[in-house]
């Protein structure tokens, strides 16, 4: 189908949203039936060979395919002016596969981004060199007084947490106010989240600084891990980011100096200092962190239009999908309305379901979804056919 070979791929996460919101029961399976184009419309039907005409039984103008039957069918012209779908004009210029399917292409930028994070994958695979720890290290190794204790707050952010497509986190190293070795960093490579960028921070943190160190974060990620360190060091860390990991107890363990790990409240407010559960001093140094890990976070481009345009694609595709689950629901109800009135299978009853269904069926919309009324003309006519089919 056109756009389902389209280089930058389907929008699963717009695609896929109207089915993760757990619909009932009766609209999941129509909703599976649109996204999987498993819809057996008349021209499905007929191409199959199980009906003897592919004409669409509700207008009687063409074959009922997944196009007349969404978009053309004069029958169910009132049902687009329920849903808040976008102007024909733009509706004309999708693929088939988000006209006949609600299944939406990605956005070609998004695929642009994927490529940075690509690129920075590439580039950083040697953390120690891709962040220059070398020569801070040869730096402070220099200095008068290599052997005092340093202690410093580090800290990961995360930006664009709710889609993993634009998701980008940043490291942070405060060592204290307008400090010339304060740190913000991106978190390079693929996998962008908190934890990952909160363990960047404390390794590059050891790497760049041979003194003994006092690091506090507000990880327990982190904390928990390095408490353990000697449990899992000798066979390698199993768990997510061993990369990160076992060079942070490389770096341990080559250390002549002590570094010490220990967990400290984030983002505390006043009544934290007052009730205990943390000092001025470490507030002061976990927001410093902080600061620093958001504008390292910052540090990656991820433009707002895009982001904005994924969230109203969201939008659209699921507006999209409901009414054509609706569409469905109301050609069900008016073919079961059909079976109930004409139980003859004679063509004389083929014709009269056919003109039943043009004439009542946006009329008898389930009472779930509109309220409706049938007038006296067509009561008239459903007696007049129950009559001629007896």
């Amino acid at each position: 189908m056109h756009g389902m070979q389209a280089v930058q791929g389907i929008d699963d996460r717009a695609t896929v949203a109207l089915l993760n919101s757990k619909p009932p029961p009766d609209e999941l399976g129509l909703l599976r039936g649109v996204i999987s184009g498993s819809v057996r419309l008349q021209k499905r039907l007929h191409d199959a060979g199980l009906v003897d005409s592919p004409m669409c039984p509700f207008c009687g103008e063409c074959d009922e395919t997944l196009q007349h039957c969404f978009w053309d069918c004069p029958q169910w012209s009132s049902l687009r002016t329920q849903f808040d779908l976008p102007a024909p004009s733009v509706c004309e210029l999708w693929p088939a596969c988000s006209r006949q399917c609600g299944i939406f292409v990605e956005d070609a930028e998004v695929l642009v981004l994927k490529e940075e994070l690509a690129h920075e994958a590439s580039v950083s695979h040697d953390i120690p060199s891709f962040f220059k720890c070398a020569e801070t290290c040869s730096e402070v190794a220099n200095l008068h007084d290599i052997h005092q204790e340093q202690v410093l707050w580090t800290d990961g952010a995360c930006a664009n947490n709710q889609d993993q497509r634009f998701r980008r986190a940043g490291s942070g190293i405060f060592y204290g106010a307008g400090h010339h070795m304060n740190a913000s960093m991106i978190l390079p490579g693929y996998v962008q989240s908190n934890q990952r960028a909160e363990l960047l921070a404390v390794v590059v943190a050891c790497l760049r600084v041979p003194r003994p160190l006092d690091i506090r974060t507000d990880s327990e990620y982190v904390c928990n891990g390095v408490a353990a360190l000697s449990s899992w060091t000798e066979t390698g860390w199993k768990g997510d980011h061993p990369d990160l990991w076992n060079l942070l107890a490389s770096s341990l363990h080559s250390r002549v100096s002590e570094v010490r790990v220990s967990w400290v409240k984030g983002h505390a407010k006043r009544v934290d200092i007052a009730r205990g559960r943390t000092t001025e001093y470490d507030k002061k140094g976990n927001d410093g962190a902080d600061a620093l890990a958001v504008a390292g976070a910052r540090m990656h481009r991820v433009p707002e239009d895009i982001v904005r345009r994924a969230c109203e694609r969201k939008a659209v595709a699921k507006c999209v999908q409901k009414y054509m689950v609706t569409v469905l629901k109301t050609r069900l109800h008016a073919e079961a309305i059909a079976a109930d009135l004409i139980s003859d299978s004679t063509d004389t009853c083929a014709v009269l379901r056919a003109r039943l269904h043009a004439e009542i069926a946006v009329d008898l919309l389930p009472d779930s979804m509109y309220t409706y009324t049938l007038d006296d003309e067509v009561s008239g006519r459903e007696r007049d056919i129950v009559c001629d089919s007896q």
